[in-house]
This record gives structure tokens, C-alpha cells and sequence, in this order.
């Protein structure tokens, strides 16, 4: 990514943007969600512990709270 915006302190951190797409940017349901090896976690990135062999995809949606971007997945 050549940028990104996030926000927080401590131990807690939330991608606001990313390459200039921020959350809000296609209505009140759009932001950034990461998915982890084919399912979304329902907790924040910075909570999540990378394990060697995850795929991690950050996808933008911008409806339904992440239902446009497969987010019935989540764990």
C-alpha cells in the first residue's frame, strides 16, 4: 500500500483508509475489513495474532456492513 490512515492508541488500532478510500467514502456502511484465511474475525486487526502460512485481504465495502464483500463469514 503507498498509504495508509489509521487511528487509535495503546493497543488498539483502526485502518481508517487506505491509498486514499476512507471509511464513509461510499455511505454510511463503507470502511475496511480484513479477512484471514477465507473468513472475516469479528474483532479488530490489531487484535488478531499473524500465524505463519495466513492470508490476510483487506477488502472495502460499501454495503450491507460487509455483506457486499462476503462478511456472512465471519467468525
Amino acid at each position: 500500500f503507498s498509504s495508509v490512515a489509521v487511528s487509535g492508541s495503546l493497543n488498539s488500532y483502526y485502518i481508517e483508509g487506505i491509498n486514499h478510500l476512507y471509511e464513509f467514502d461510499c455511505g454510511p456502511e463503507s470502511g475496511w475489513m480484513y479477512e484471514v484465511n477465507g473468513a472475516f474475525p469479528n474483532y479488530g486487526c490489531s487484535s488478531y495474532e499473524v500465524k505463519s502460512g495466513d492470508d490476510i485481504v483487506w477488502c472495502y465495502t460499501c454495503e450491507g456492513l460487509g455483506a457486499d464483500v462476503g462478511a456472512e463469514r465471519m467468525n
